[in-house]
């Protein structure tokens, strides 16, 4: 069954409160490169699962207030995919761990976690950051410490999401 992880990768205009969190997200997912630090591309991670022959977006967002799923019609060229095949039985699986998380808070203290580490901010039990929730139902090890810049080593990104089976 095709899956796939969504990365938002548009810059939010202005200066207002979605912007400058966009903008603090993709600096704390950045690295070193030619002696200065570089900004990560990508601010937001979605895990997009079928459902009923439609896509439903699960993930935590601040916008949202914490861990929620919906249906989202991606916008072409603010976001960047990675297809990846699972067994109907994980998807399922995934689906029964993010019904018992639906509803936790946002981990605002994840981005701290990102620059100073998990020694400096301790996780938040039941607050999630969004590529740790896409991480979690992956079953990565240590989701907590995952930015959704990190998640494009699982695969070839694509510009657009294929058709829901």
């Amino acid at each position: 069954m095709k899956i796939a992880i969504a990365l938002y990768k548009h810059k939010t205009p202005g200066w207002g409160l979605n912007a400058s969190f966009d903008r603090l997200s993709r600096l704390v997912g950045g690295h070193w490169e030619g002696g200065r630090w570089v900004s990560g591309e990508y601010s937001h991670a979605e895990l997009a699962l079928p459902d009923g022959g439609k896509w439903m977006f699960y993930s935590s967002s601040f916008r949202d207030g914490g861990v929620r799923k919906k249906q989202i019609v991606p916008e072409s060229g603010r976001w960047d995919f990675i297809v990846l095949e699972r067994p109907e039985t994980e998807v399922v699986g995934m689906k029964a761990i993010f019904s018992i998380l639906e509803g936790c808070k946002y981990d605002w203290p994840a981005l701290g976690r990102f620059v100073f580490g998990s020694i400096w901010l301790l996780n938040m039990a039941w607050w999630f950051f969004c590529s740790e929730i896409v991480a979690l139902l992956l079953k990565l090890p240590r989701p907590e410490r995952i930015h959704p810049c990190h998640l494009t080593s699982l695969g070839e990104l694509v510009s657009e999401l294929p058709p829901c089976e």
